[in-house]
């Protein structure tokens, strides 16, 4: 095979560097298509896939969000960060002092990941819900 036979794809570097997660059994390589959550605990990034949490990494989430921008990524707060099509659906439900909270349902992870009031509008927008 020539050089000039190859995809521009494998030419040009669009296939970036995979993750590499310190995971239960030692390091764990993931690419960015598999991850479903990135979520930000104890000065290290849980990285969740469709099979559950796959390991963690040091830095931000959003250093990783600008990392896999090509992603479709909704800032659920702060701290945590999932793809569009990996959130399965919202609850809401009510605090103690009466205002209305929000969590989203996220394929690969357990329990509901809290989306902060501050954030809230801009995902009800970016999930289709209106202004």
């Amino acid at each position: 095979m020539r050089l000039a036979d190859l995809p521009s794809s494998v030419l040009h570097g669009a296939a970036e560097a995979p993750l590499r997660l310190h995971g239960r059994d030692g390091f764990e390589v993931i690419h960015a298509e598999q991850i479903t959550l990135l979520r930000a605990i104890d000065k290290v990034v849980e990285v969740y896939t469709h099979r559950g949490y796959a390991g963690a990494t040091h830095g931000s989430v959003l250093r990783l969000v600008g990392r896999f921008e090509h992603c479709d990524w909704v800032l659920l707060s702060r701290a945590a960060a999932a793809k569009r099509p990996a959130i399965l659906r919202v609850d809401y439900g009510r605090a103690s002092d009466g205002t209305r909270t929000y969590a989203a349902r996220v394929a690969g992870v357990v329990n509901p990941v809290p989306i902060s009031r501050r954030h809230w509008s801009v995902v009800r927008r970016q999930l289709g819900g209106g202004a």
